[in-house]
């Protein structure tokens, strides 16, 4: 027997992404902010930035997500993890 999924119709997909794979903390910092800028005067709701999850790193780690959250954090933009067939724990969908 097949479930049938539940689609959310209040969810709005990102309108936009920004793929942060292989930039140094200085390179995404001026994309991140350039993208912004971009997307607010195009209008969008949401944007997603994939910042990877850090497993190409010595730790494990992801050394941009926690940047870019910290960016957003002192911007006082809304974000979240995207969903997970969205990039899970390796992307964030921020709300503009």
């Amino acid at each position: 027997m097949k479930r049938k999924r539940i689609k959310n119709k209040y969810y709005i997909s990102p309108e936009a992404v920004l793929d942060l794979h292989g930039f140094t903390k200085k390179e995404a910092e001026e994309a991140f902010f350039e993208f912004l800028e971009e997307s607010r005067e195009k209008g969008f709701k949401k944007i997603k930035i994939i910042t990877g999850q850090g497993w190409h790193n010595e730790d494990f780690q992801s050394i941009l997500k926690p940047f870019i959250e910290n960016i957003l954090n002192e911007e006082n933009y809304s974000y979240t993890n995207a969903k997970i067939n969205d990039g899970g724990q390796g992307a964030i969908v921020v709300s503009l």
